[in-house]
């Protein structure tokens, strides 16, 4: 197995066990690497650290339950790995700038806007593409 398929491995391990507690211990073991070795070599492909990558899978994965359940914002962030709500809170706004409960009205709001007035929602250049040689 080369260097670069022992990183991807550790990757997809974090992929699939986003929602667990995962520490860097496991990882680089995943990896078959020591700690700071896997450190350096993750970053150095990805350009984040693999925690980095591992809290945007999170947020990523509570985006989409934001946006597409009614579970609670408790249940979401045990749901994708965080150990405390005013934790996930904290991270969430981190990371997009708004609070869980905050998106998720915006989210909602902007879908009901969409099912109002689906022209508004349409990209100007997509409009502009397939309407201007009429």
């Amino acid at each position: 197995m080369t260097l670069y398929q022992r990183i991807v491995r550790a990757k997809l391990f974090i992929d699939q066990q986003y929602h667990q507690t995962l520490s860097l211990e496991q990882l680089s073991e995943a990896a078959y690497f020591s700690r700071f070795h896997f450190l350096r070599l993750f970053r150095q492909l990805y350009q984040v650290t693999p925690h980095q990558y591992l809290t945007r899978k999170r947020i990523d994965a509570a985006k989409d339950l934001l946006t597409n359940s009614e579970a609670s914002i408790a249940e979401i962030s045990y749901d994708v790995g965080f150990q405390s709500v005013p934790h996930f809170n904290v991270t969430f706004r981190k990371w997009t700038g708004t609070f869980p409960t905050q998106y998720r009205e915006t989210q909602r709001q902007q879908l009901h806007q969409a099912l109002k007035k689906p022209e508004t929602t349409i990209p100007f250049c997509f409009i502009r593409s397939h309407y201007s040689a009429e």
